[in-house]
C-alpha cells in the first residue's frame, strides 16, 4: 500500500514539473513575439519619415534640381522644370509610382517590394475655409494639374486603417506665385508619407 502511495506521489510531483515547464515555455515565447511587434512597429514609425526625408533630398537629374524643390514647382505652377512635356505634378506622381515594370516608379521598388501600404500626399491649407487640399489628388477641383489618382500601395491605406506616424515635412511656398495671385493657397506646403499595417 505504500509502495502505490509513493507512485502516486513521484507522478504528481512529475505531473506539476512538467505543468510548470510547459508554462515557463509559453510565457518564454510570447515575451519574444511581443519585443518583435514592438520593434517592427518601431521601424515601420521610423520608415516613413527616413524615406520622406531621403527623397526630399534626392537630386532628379531630369530636372536638375532636388525633390523638394520639384514639389514647389508643382504647387507654384511652374511646369517647364522636368523637360516641358509634362507638368511637374504629374512628374511627381510618376517618378514615385509609375505602375509600368520596365519603368517602376521609386515606391515600386521599394515600399510595394516590402510589402508595405502607404499614401503619398502634398498638402495645402485654403486660408478661405481652413481645409487641407492634397493637390495630387484634387477632390474639389481646386487644382486641375494632376489625373486625379491617389500615390498610394496597391492595398492602400484606408481611413479605418492602423497608421503609423506618418513622416511629415513642411516646406516653404513662395507668396504670388503661380496661378494663386491671392495668396489662399500660401501657408506652408506639407509633404506626408503614411505607413499603414
Amino acid at each position: 500500500m505504500k509502495n502505490k502511495k509513493a507512485q502516486f506521489e513521484i507522478f504528481g510531483v512529475v505531473l506539476i514539473v512538467i505543468i510548470l515547464v510547459l508554462a515557463m515555455f509559453f510565457m518564454i515565447g510570447n515575451s519574444l513575439k511581443k519585443k518583435k511587434d514592438i520593434t517592427q512597429s518601431f521601424t515601420d514609425a521610423e520608415l516613413g519619415q527616413n524615406m520622406l526625408t531621403s527623397l526630399m533630398r534626392m537630386k532628379i537629374e531630369d530636372c536638375g534640381t532636388t525633390f523638394s524643390e520639384i514639389v514647389k514647382y508643382c504647387v507654384s505652377d511652374i511646369h517647364d522644370k522636368c523637360g516641358g512635356s509634362i507638368n511637374t505634378c504629374q512628374y511627381i506622381k510618376e517618378l514615385l509610382k509609375n505602375g509600368d515594370p520596365n519603368m517602376p516608379g521609386i515606391f515600386d521598388e521599394t515600399l510595394e517590394e516590402w510589402g508595405k501600404k502607404y499614401r503619398f500626399s502634398i498638402l495645402i491649407k485654403d486660408s478661405l475655409d481652413e481645409k487641407e487640399y492634397d493637390i495630387l489628388t484634387d477632390p474639389d477641383d481646386k487644382w486641375d494639374k494632376v489625373d486625379g489618382t491617389e500615390i498610394t500601395s496597391e492595398k492602400p491605406c484606408t481611413i479605418y486603417s492602423e497608421k503609423e506616424a506618418p513622416g511629415v515635412i513642411p516646406l516653404p511656398r513662395p507668396r504670388g506665385s503661380g496661378s494663386d495671385p491671392t495668396n489662399r493657397f500660401s501657408g506652408p506646403i506639407i509633404v506626408k508619407l503614411e505607413i499603414c499595417k
